[in-house]
């Protein structure tokens, strides 16, 4: 098993040109960048081809994790949003 530390994984442009693959051996995989944000159109936690070798579907894409504390509310996410994806803040998610 190989080991990052936390320098690489804090500089963005480091961490998403590493990248894992775990395959299952029928034609099933899970990839990511090692800080888990997908940046390639099959990366996944459950990529599987129902006709090998072409034909597939990325059938878990992430894992997404609130917490709650009240008042405050967070969600554990590793996606790449652009400032136009942000909520204003004046919206409470």
């Amino acid at each position: 098993m190989m080991a990052f530390g936390p320098e690489l994984c804090r500089n963005l442009e480091a961490a998403t040109q590493r990248e894992w693959l775990e395959t299952n051996g029928i034609g099933g995989f899970a990839s990511s960048t090692i800080i888990g944000l997908n940046t390639r159109r099959y990366h996944g936690l459950l990529t599987t081809a129902l006709t090998p070798p072409v034909g597939r579907f990325v059938l878990s894409q992430s894992s997404k994790k609130h917490y709650s504390c009240t008042p405050l509310r967070r969600l554990d996410s590793s996606e790449l949003l652009l400032p136009s994806d942000l909520p204003s803040p004046l919206t409470r998610i």
